[in-house]
């Protein structure tokens, strides 16, 4: 006999993947509504703050209503352009919740002020890490004929 559509959504609602799907998801919705709180707080519109996220007005759109589940970059963005301190931690949970990330946005300290000295001092360690990546080797010069050699061969390999 066939299963009935309630027993067959029953069992896949109850999977361990959809639970964390459904965590996931919650996540997006929950970060989106506080982004768009913060954001209505002050008074701006979307393009006011994709403008000074240096994101766009849809990718903001997305974002407040959870249609997407942001990077961190993208959180540090709005962080910084809502002026707010980003908090990310992780650690042991209740055995009844879903293992998930647990991010909070809370307003900035005065240590937002130091922020300028840190992206300088950032800025030198990634220009220290790119200089200390050895350089490419040049690849080899093509002997003449080689383009030739490939075709015959792509040739060989398509009527093969």
């Amino acid at each position: 006999m066939a299963e009935k559509w309630s027993e067959t959504r029953k069992r896949l609602v109850d999977s361990p993947a959809a639970r964390e799907s459904y965590a996931t998801a919650k996540l997006a919705f929950e970060l989106g509504a506080k982004v768009r709180e913060q954001r209505e707080a002050r008074g701006w519109t979307q393009t006011e703050l994709a403008k000074r996220a240096r994101m766009t007005q849809p990718a903001v759109a997305r974002f407040e209503v959870g249609g997407t589940i942001p990077t961190f970059a993208v959180l540090l963005r709005l962080s910084n352009a809502l002026d707010l301190r980003l908090n990310v931690s992780i650690g042991q949970q209740l055995e009844a919740r879903v293992a998930g990330p647990r991010v909070a946005i809370k307003k900035a300290s005065s240590a937002k002020k130091a922020a300028p000295a840190k992206k300088a001092a950032s800025a030198k360690k990634a220009a220290a890490a790119k200089a200390a990546v050895p350089a490419k080797k040049a690849a080899p010069a093509k002997k003449a004929g080689s383009a030739e050699r490939a075709a015959t061969r792509r040739k060989r390999l398509i009527s093969a």
